[in-house]
């Protein structure tokens, strides 16, 4: 069955809670962080569909593979957040702004 799908990540300003007066450079770069797991899973999306085989029930087996890829992102998120105490650990921030610049070179055809 040929199927056509796209896949697209994207940020809505109106549900944003930036307040200027609260927010430093440092600080949005955290939040691009966050975008960019968000960016990194939707590559990852576009890889898991690339090419598959589907059946007449395409639907739901494009939600499966979709929450699956979900959960992942949900966990990355959460990982991030923990492990950089929600940016207040600059090493820790530091190396997962590394590592997911990293993964995003890694799935730059994926785009």
């Amino acid at each position: 069955m040929d199927v056509k799908y796209s896949v697209e990540s994207f940020f809505t300003p109106e549900g944003s809670w930036y307040i200027p007066q609260r927010v430093n450079t440092y600080i949005l770069r955290h939040e691009q962080a966050h975008f960019d797991i968000s960016e990194l899973h939707a590559r990852i999306l576009l890889k898991n569909l690339y090419g598959k085989k589907f059946s007449k029930k395409v639907k739901s087996e494009i939600e499966s593979i979709y929450q699956q890829v979900e959960q992942k992102r949900r966990a990355m998120q959460n990982k991030f957040d923990a492990e950089s105490d929600h940016s207040r650990n600059e090493t820790k921030e530091i190396q997962w702004q590394k590592f997911i610049a990293q993964q995003l070179a890694e799935h730059e055809s994926w785009k």
